[in-house]
């Protein structure tokens, strides 16, 4: 406090020093201690809930791991929860709709392809999980829309906002029908332009004559501003999934024959295990486990959704001869991968020896 700098130490590793040379001198902030203002709770909170574990978690290693190695935990931590929260977002929010309500039941899930082969039996079945979440986008996208006209014509919660969707929307109030002419008094008469009056009352006329909150939500849509939504929520997933990196999600390749699918890289599985063998106790604090391929297997989809052995799943309960054979190449794939990163060991042919054990013990 008294020389409003960082006190420097001898034991400081090189990235921690680096950073204390390129950062300016600390001032106190005369505000630091000022309670914070009401923070708005996450929309999703238990998936919130779940990454803030995470980071718990995470920060026991702090002294344990090189600052290098915890910097890219971190890193792939933030990325890897950023992706799930949007995936669940696209596939809950038009359920959220539908029910009027946030209190609908979490069923998502994403089989991951670890083999790491683009052409493997599993790819195909991943494929259809990542499929299924972009041709949701587009309902996603409309329900955004369908919640943000509600609270533009009245200023109220999210929970509010659904309920109102659901029970007591007046799709033909006077709001609406004002929004609906501006747009349109802001076009053009002749076609001059790309888009004219002539081609936006084309688009309306098979809706009913009073329906003006379906028109206004379609004419969003279809805007240009709802076709960058699309195409930037896409390039979004990309980037905070690391596609085709060692901490990847989800992978692709530049041919049509390999489109979208989820994965999981070498680094992202690295900094799971590190998590997952960590137990709390009931005293409070944590301690380190060690774990069979299948409790780590079933941690994962448990924990996080993603699926490496469907036999148990509900939806893979019709799961054919070929299926069957998918998901035994995924979980040895995945074994290989733990071997790969220094996590298992085969001490015997025996499951019960077959342990996941911690690298640092706690």
């Amino acid at each position: 406090k008294q020389t409003g700098e960082i006190v420097s130490s001898e034991d400081l590793d090189v990235d921690t020093t680096g950073i204390l040379y390129i950062t300016k001198p600390l001032r106190e902030r005369k505000t630091l201690n000022k309670v914070a203002e009401a923070i708005p709770q996450p929309f999703l909170r238990e998936q919130a809930t779940l990454f803030n574990d995470d980071i718990r978690r995470l920060l026991l290693y702090k002294d344990k791991l090189p600052r290098a190695v915890f910097i890219d935990y971190l890193r792939i931590l933030c990325g890897f929860h950023l992706a799930l929260y949007a995936m669940k977002l696209i596939y809950l929010l038009p359920k959220m709709v539908d029910a009027g309500s946030r209190q609908v039941e979490d069923d998502w899930s994403m089989l991951v392809d670890v083999t790491d082969d683009l052409d493997s039996i599993v790819s195909a079945y991943a494929c259809k999980d990542v499929e299924r979440m972009q041709n949701g986008i587009g309902k996603y996208i409309r329900s955004t829309y369908m919640a943000d006209i509600i609270q533009d014509r009245k200023p109220c919660s999210i929970d509010e906002a659904l309920r109102i969707l659901k029970e007591d929307n007046n799709k033909s109030d006077g709001f609406y029908e004002s929004v609906l002419n501006g747009i349109r008094k802001d076009l053009p008469n002749s076609d001059e332009k790309e888009f004219d009056k002539e081609d936006f009352r084309e688009m309306l006329e098979l809706f009913p004559e009073d329906d003006y909150f379906d028109m206004l939500v379609h004419v969003l849509e279809k805007s240009n501003l709802g076709n960058y939504q699309y195409r930037y929520l896409h390039e979004f997933l990309d980037a905070v999934a690391m596609k085709n990196s060692s901490s990847m999600l989800l992978a692709d390749s530049r041919s049509r024959r390999h489109p979208r699918r989820g994965a999981l890289g070498s680094k992202l599985l690295e900094t799971l295990v590190q998590l997952l063998v960590l137990k709390e106790k009931p005293t409070g604090g944590y301690e380190t486990r060690s774990l069979s391929i299948d409790e780590l297997i079933s941690e994962i989809r448990d924990r996080y959704g993603l699926i490496i052995n469907g036999v148990n799943e509900k939806r893979f309960a019709n799961a054919d001869v070929e299926m069957n054979e998918a998901f035994r190449t995924n979980v040895e794939a995945f074994k290989d991968k733990l071997r790969q990163i220094g996590f298992y060991t085969d001490m015997s042919d025996a499951c019960i020896l077959q342990k996941i054990r911690p690298r640092y013990k706690m």
